[in-house]
């Protein structure tokens, strides 16, 4: 009996290059593990900033640096998406929002094609160029990149809430 729980033990021991080779396997799935995760971690960071960046880069305004994110979100229906992203600023963060729409590039402050898209006579489609125009509870932003992609922006001055949509046909 001592004989045989010996030659078990003596076959279970790992030599040299057992241990080494045992050694480089985990090393490798730990050397996987760690860059996966990086990656994952700097994708979640680039994609949270990404909606703002977005946002002020099609707009053509600045964003206050003072807002609460109040919905952040990314649906993608492979080969489609949507992206919605909503914020509140307070009410010295709205005026400036409030004036950077207003010297936006896109900015038109009495324009038929803003009446006709709050109408919907007018599709952003219909209308190539990116446009801010003024509602009664604030202000519209509308565009359509190529037809592929649109673009919705909102912001309720009564609320002060931003809301951001993003969608690829």
């Amino acid at each position: 009996m001592v004989t045989f729980l010996s030659s078990i033990l003596k076959n279970s021991s790992c030599g040299p290059e057992q241990k080494n080779a045992k050694f480089r396997f985990r090393s490798i799935w730990f050397f996987i593990f760690a860059i996966c995760a990086i990656v994952g971690l700097f994708y979640c960071i680039n994609d949270k900033q990404s909606n703002k960046n977005r946002l002020e880069n099609i707009s053509d305004i600045k964003l206050p640096s003072l807002f609460v994110v109040l919905s952040d979100e990314k649906r993608d229906f492979t080969p489609h998406y949507q992206i919605i992203y909503e914020v509140k600023f307070d009410q010295k963060s709205s005026i400036e929002l409030e004036k950077s729409i207003t010297t936006s590039s896109f900015y038109r402050c009495k324009t038929e094609v803003g009446d006709d898209l709050l109408r919907k006579s007018v599709s952003p489609i219909g209308y190539k160029k990116p446009i801010w125009f003024k509602k009664p509870d604030g202000y519209y932003f509308s565009y359509a990149d190529n037809g592929k992609t649109y673009y919705s922006i909102t912001f309720n001055t009564l609320t002060n809430v931003l809301r951001y949509e993003e969608s690829s046909d």
